[in-house]
């Protein structure tokens, strides 16, 4: 079978849609980026998807683009489907195991409301261009000027950023809060060294900034002294060496993992440092990393954010907004964290 003929290009997409590489609701790439993929022509392109569009396994918008057809969703009724947008970043894809929840939760979300979901760029969705609503993921505080403005055109939703913004609505842990709370117990109950690994002193990168604020502000509650050297910086954290010198130097009971992105780095400076610790530090990570209950250093404790109740929310919230089900004005909810604590004393 050629690898530029239609019929290999047909079978390619068709098996993204049936292991839901490319999902109910999700748009195709274009035909240009086809393509350049395939190495075909855009009539051969265009056979393919024509072919996928009699199968009932797609449908096209004109000006618009493809999009994987949602099963059970009636096309007759004549209704326009709300398309809602939503975030995507480069470097956090689909296999991270948030981002499977989030796009699982989402796209079920927009079957039961008879949506599309629409995956776009921070810079894509910003414009506001062929959606009529946006579901923002990664947003940093540098942006939220800018996505106030979309909101007051097209309604707009933040996921687990929390702002003054009136017209900025969000659905959302609230981070301080969340780290505070965990922090402050772990003192309480006689950590007398926890290691920060992840934090940004600067709300360019909010995630981090917003973590590393709870962890002061925990110890400003209870009137301990922040020392600056227990902390790790973000950029540090990509380099386990650095990691693993600060565990050397500091002897900490505990490390406090801001983000999974870091955990496979401290991992490896845990084992790098193995015999030369006076005693096996606990690890507790923010982020929910169940498929990492074992780690070689003492034992893993971790914070579970329920980004799937969150999503439904915002997909139900932004549909019944489009539909004009409901008021227009922002919501603004709050989540709470569930942890999942193993063998850690200062968790008790």
């Amino acid at each position: 079978m050629q690898k530029n003929g239609y019929h290999f290009i047909y079978e390619s997409l068709l098996s993204r849609i049936e292991c839901h590489a490319l999902a109910p609701g999700m748009q195709l790439p274009s035909e240009k980026d086809l393509v350049n993929e395939f190495g075909a022509s855009r009539m051969t392109v265009r056979r393919a998807l024509t072919r996928l569009e009699e199968d009932g396994r797609i449908f096209r918008r004109s000006g618009v683009g493809s999009f994987v057809k949602v099963p059970g969703a009636s096309e007759s009724s004549g209704a326009r489907r709300v398309e809602i947008g939503v975030e995507v970043h480069p470097e956090w894809g689909a296999p991270r195991s948030f981002m499977t929840e989030v796009l699982s939760a989402s796209q079920k979300a927009c079957a039961e409301c008879n949506c599309n979901l629409l995956l776009r760029s921070k810079e894509e969705l910003l414009a506001g261009e062929n959606v009529d609503a946006a579901f923002f993921l990664f947003l940093d505080a540098e942006d939220f000027p800018q996505a106030s403005r979309l909101a007051a055109r097209k309604p707009t939703l933040l996921l687990n950023r929390v702002t003054d913004d009136p017209n900025l609505g969000y659905v959302a842990v609230d981070y301080a809060a969340a780290v505070a709370q965990v922090v402050r117990r772990m003192l309480q109950n006689g950590a007398g060294k926890i290691l920060f690994a992840g934090g940004s002193m600067t709300d360019r990168n909010y995630a981090p900034f917003m973590r590393e604020l709870g962890y002061r502000r925990a110890h400003e509650i209870l009137g301990i002294p922040v020392r600056e050297e227990l902390i790790i910086s973000w950029d540090d954290c990509r380099e386990y060496e650095k990691i693993a010198q600060r565990l050397e130097a500091e002897q900490p009971d505990v490390i406090f993992v801001s983000c999974e992105y870091h955990l496979s780095r401290v991992y490896t400076a845990c084992e790098k440092c193995d015999g030369r610790l006076l005693r096996k530090p606990y690890v507790f990570c923010f982020d929910d990393v169940q498929d990492c209950a074992s780690f070689p250093s003492g034992s893993i404790s971790y914070g579970r954010i329920p980004f799937g109740d969150m999503c439904r929310r915002a997909v139900r919230y932004l549909a019944g907004r489009v539909n004009r089900e409901l008021p227009d004005q922002a919501i603004r909810e709050i989540f709470t964290m569930s942890y999942i604590v193993n063998n850690c004393p200062f968790l008790i």
